[in-house]
């Protein structure tokens, strides 16, 4: 059951998915909002652990 976990954890991962939208053609901007909707509702599911996650805070590179 871990093993099969773990394979479903790595080919479900967000940056798979947006490859995967890629290859068959989805247009980059509208991959990553699918990815980015794919990480916030299926990674709770798929990476689910007894201990509280720590909060990462990620900064946007600005323009100009």
């Amino acid at each position: 059951e871990v093993k099969a976990m773990s394979v479903l954890q790595h080919y479900f991962n967000s940056l798979h998915v947006f490859c995967l939208l890629l290859s068959i053609g989805v247009k980059k901007k509208r991959a990553l909002k699918l990815a980015r909707a794919w990480e916030r509702y299926a990674h709770p599911l798929l990476y689910y652990r007894a201990w509280t996650p720590v909060p990462v805070a990620v900064e946007r590179r600005r323009r100009g």
